[in-house]
């Protein structure tokens, strides 16, 4: 898990996805967030993080254990401080909250 005890600790919930449109483009997603009038360009593995939460809120660590059903993660401490990583960088695009 992550070294930040904030992180560690916290629960993630991903934003309604009435309130976003997604359109694949290649290997990249476009969200657009109907809330904020923003769109986001997201590249692997924010999509899958984001579907990963549409199933409920979760923990880092759950949401490693929902994503390893489809992927090899690999070394769960390496897989586990990544994705804490990144559902921060989805919290600063406002797209998921922390809990």
């Amino acid at each position: 898990m992550s070294d930040d005890p904030v992180v560690a600790g916290a629960r993630w919930r991903a934003i309604a996805h009435t309130d976003h449109t997604i359109a694949a483009l290649d290997s990249l997603t476009l969200l657009y967030d109907r809330r904020s009038g923003q769109t986001h360009l997201l590249a692997p593995p924010l999509p899958e993080l984001l579907h990963a939460l549409a199933a409920g809120p979760a923990s880092a660590d759950e949401v490693m254990a929902r994503l390893a059903t489809m992927f090899d993660l690999g070394a769960a401490d390496a897989a586990a401080a990544m994705i804490g990583e990144r559902l921060c960088e989805l919290a600063a695009m406002g797209l998921v909250e922390r809990l």
